[in-house]
Parts: C-alpha cells; sequence; structure tokens
C-alpha cells in the first residue's frame, strides 16, 4: 500500500494511481477506501472500464442486500448512494 500511496502523492489525477488504490484498499478488507478510490477514478475519467466495473458490481451488491465484497459497511452504502443518488 505504501507505494500506491507514494504514485498517488506523483500523481493526484491519475484515474488509474485510484484503481489500484482501489484494488489495494479492496485486498485488505477497507471496502469503503476502495469504493472512494473507484470512484474518484471514475471522476477522473468516465471511460475507465476499471472503475466504472468495479462500481456497478459493488450497487450490484449493495442492491441484492450484501454479499461478501465492498458494499457491506455502512460508508461504502453511503457512497452507493451518494453516486447514483438515492
Amino acid at each position: 500500500l505504501g507505494w500506491v500511496n507514494r504514485g498517488l502523492k506523483l500523481a493526484p489525477d491519475s484515474d488509474q494511481m485510484h484503481v489500484l488504490a482501489g484494488r489495494a484498499h479492496a485486498r485488505r478488507g477497507d471496502s469503503a477506501r476502495a469504493l472512494e478510490h473507484f470512484y474518484r477514478a471514475y471522476k477522473i475519467n468516465s471511460t475507465n472500464m476499471d472503475a466504472v466495473r468495479e462500481l456497478r458490481v459493488a450497487a450490484a451488491r449493495h442492491r441484492s442486500g450484501g454479499g461478501a465484497g465492498a458494499a457491506e459497511t455502512s460508508t461504502g452504502g453511503k457512497l452507493l448512494a451518494k453516486i447514483f443518488g438515492r
């Protein structure tokens, strides 16, 4: 995670760095932070398919009532509500 943070400091507007940071946080089990990074990547570049895919998967998990993943925390749920206007 250290090299990802250094990369974000060097290139804070890089959508790919935010996707990598999101994957690193998801790997560590911090789904709320992962969603934040995927959302930032989406805001920087709305055609970033990795970010879009991760946000759609998180939204589907949230709608289905949980599952093993990104939308289980209340912060993640709030972030998804903010993203999708619910």
